[in-house]
């Protein structure tokens, strides 16, 4: 796998994903949400999404699409960066869109970047168990469903994945990624 190591490199190695204590919270935040749009790229490439079915809104023609929910002025021009940097086919593969403007199932994957756990819980209801990976910077909400959640630990960006919360949706993601992450909702061994 090419972008194995490419995800390590940005998960562990890669230095601007130190978050430097001289920067203003304004520089530390747009660090953190560029290193997010790079890891939630490379989720992309390690999980593998169920075969659309026949009420899916979708085709296979169609860009992967990433949902934005709540204002976050830095991780959607981030994400279209380094969508086309990384595609060398066809710069018009990922299209990233807010989520109030989406129709059913258009979603592949979805930043929740709300705080508020009423809207996450109605958000999840409306999914359903849709094969939508659902991305979130939250404390306590990959405890509540989320799939993904982003923290800071050591000054650098981690991730926790509820596991049983993404099965449910059809989608698998590499068990290489799921050794990095950090398990929710699941027994610890």
């Amino acid at each position: 796998m090419k972008y194995w190591g490419v995800f390590v490199f940005f998960l562990y190695v890669f230095p601007q994903s130190t978050l430097n204590a001289v920067e203003n919270d304004q520089q530390i935040v747009a660090r953190e949400d560029v290193i997010k749009a790079k890891m939630m790229l490379n989720f992309i490439y390690f999980s593998n999404w169920p075969q659309s079915n026949p009420s899916d809104d979708r085709t296979n023609n169609d860009p992967f699409t990433i949902c934005i929910e709540g204002d976050n002025e830095i991780l959607k021009p981030a994400l279209l960066k380094f969508a086309k940097v990384s595609s060398s086919n066809n710069s018009d593969s990922l299209k990233v869109i807010p989520y109030q403007q989406t129709t059913r199932n258009a979603c592949q994957m979805l930043f929740i970047s709300s705080h508020d756990k009423d809207r996450l819980k109605r958000i999840l209801h409306q999914l359903n168990n849709q094969p939508t990976l659902v991305f979130s910077d939250t404390p306590s909400f990959a405890e509540l469903g989320s799939h993904i959640n982003f923290y800071i630990k050591d000054s650098q960006v981690r991730f926790e994945i509820n596991y049983p919360a993404v099965t449910k949706t059809g989608i698998n993601i590499s068990s290489r990624v799921l050794s990095l992450a950090k398990l929710v909702g699941v027994a610890q061994l």
